[in-house]
C-alpha cells in the first residue's frame, strides 16, 4: 500500500501516460485482492510459481508498453519529485538505466550506487555506502549497478539486452550482470 501510494504520487508530479504493472511472483498472501480492490488502475500480472527476482521483472517489463521502465521493489519509498531529476538522464540517448540513491529510514544509505575506475592497469569498484566521504558520492555518474529493487531502465535496451540473467535466480547479482552488459 505504501509503496503505489508514494509511486503514484511521484507519477503525479511529472506529464504523461503511466503504466503500473504488479508482478505477483505466486505470493500466498491477499496481496493481487489488495491491489484490485485499492488500485484498479494497475495491471496485474500473476505468475503462477515463484519464478524468482529474474524472471518475475523479465515477464513485466515484456508486458511494458512504454519507452522506459522502472523496477520497483514492494518495500521501496519513493520522494515526490523522484522522476523530476531522474529521468533527465535519459536525455542523454547513451544512458541505459538511472538510479536513486536509497536511503533506510534512519537517513543511512543502504546501497549505493556503484562505479569503478581504470587506475594503475588495475579495475578499483567502489560503493558509496562504503565509500561516502569520497567527493563523487554527491554528484551523478556512471555506475555498472542498476540496483533491480529502484532503477529505470530504458525498456528496448533491457529486452535488446535480454533482460536479466535467470542464471541468478533466485536472485543477487543479476543487476550487476545487466548493468555490466549494458557499458559492453
Amino acid at each position: 500500500n505504501k509503496c503505489l501510494s508514494a509511486l503514484y504520487a511521484a507519477l503525479k508530479a511529472i506529464p504523461g501516460d503511466h503504466e503500473v504493472i504488479f508482478v505477483d511472483n505466486n505470493s500466498s498472501d491477499n496481496s493481487v485482492a489488495f491491489v484490485k480492490e485499492h488500485f484498479p488502475k494497475v495491471k496485474i500480472l500473476k505468475l503462477r510459481s515463484n519464478t524468482g527476482f529474474s524472471i518475475a521483472n523479465n515477464k513485466g517489463v515484456k508486458r511494458a508498453s512504454k519507452d522506459l521502465v522502472m523496477l520497483l521493489n514492494n518495500d521501496m519509498m519513493l520522494s515526490e519529485n523522484i522522476f523530476k531529476t531522474l529521468l533527465t538522464h535519459f536525455d542523454d540517448s547513451r544512458v541505459f538505466a538511472a538510479q536513486p540513491k536509497v536511503v533506510l529510514e534512519n537517513g543511512r544509505i543502504c546501497e549505493g550506487h556503484s562505479w569503478s575506475e581504470f587506475k594503475d592497469e588495475m579495475l578499483y569498484f567502489f560503493n558509496e555506502r562504503q565509500f561516502n566521504d569520497m567527493p563523487a558520492v554527491n554528484r551523478p555518474m556512471c555506475t555498472l549497478y542498476p540496483m533491480g529493487g529502484c532503477a529505470v531502465m530504458d525498456r528496448r535496451g533491457y529486452l535488446r539486452l535480454g533482460g536479466l540473467d535467470a542464471m541468478f535466480s533466485p536472485f543477487s547479482w543479476e543487476d550487476d550482470d545487466i548493468g555490466y552488459r549494458a557499458v559492453k
